[in-house]
């Protein structure tokens, strides 16, 4: 419903890099490091390589496009639709959608991976990670999230997160009133890569 009262325009922004990094402290299952990296081009372009990210020893790779929303009372959105495949633990292709939103001291992102194409033998899942966060000082951030495994399994979360430049250094306690709580602390940052510009000789300078 907020949606259709947006405004979609093609993104323009500079060129970006980023980096996430995450593990989780007491899931002696699921103890193996995450790793997300993307790209983002001037004109909307993505492209992002995941490791560990869509199942233990998978390294996935996913292009696609960002278009950005903007309304007054619904704040800045990003839209990203992509599509990808993924090969190791397991061999498949992939649809996704990333999401980012900024409202205040509000913001929002969501990513889900959704398996489409897959050997025989190899079953569908579906992967999304949601969180809410509230800027409640410069350098420190709390919020809410919500992962979904393979599995249909769901996992509410509390995060709260320190903001140091660029560098977000979140803690998340995950199935925080069930008996098998566990933990998750992570590292990201974003790069924003600007062109360079030659420097011409003016008639003095000769």
């Amino acid at each position: 419903m907020i949606l259709t009262l947006l405004t979609y325009q093609k993104l323009d922004a500079q060129r970006s890099l980023g980096l996430e990094q995450y593990g989780c402290i007491s899931r002696s299952a699921s103890a193996i490091p995450v790793t997300r990296i993307w790209y983002k081009t001037t004109d909307g372009g993505y492209v992002e390589a995941r490791y560990n990210y869509d199942a233990g020893k998978t390294a996935g790779l996913s292009v696609g496009w960002t278009f950005s929303a903007s309304a007054k009372r619904y704040g800045h959105w990003t839209f990203t639709p992509t599509i990808g495949l993924m090969a190791g633990g397991t061999s498949a292709a992939g649809l996704g959608m990333n999401i980012d939103g900024t409202l205040g001291r509000v913001e929002a992102s969501s990513i889900f991976q959704s398996v489409v194409a897959y050997p025989a033998g190899v079953h569908g899942q579906c992967y999304s990670w949601t969180e809410v966060r509230l800027e409640i000082f410069r350098q420190l951030v709390a919020g809410i999230a919500l992962q979904q495994e393979p599995g249909n399994s769901w996992h509410p979360g509390i995060e709260l997160a320190f903001v140091a430049g660029s560098w977000n250094i979140p803690f998340y306690v995950f199935d925080p009133f069930s008996k098998n709580t566990w933990l998750m602390a992570g590292v990201s940052r974003e790069w924003s890569l600007k062109p360079k510009t030659a420097k011409l000789k003016s008639s003095t300078d000769r």
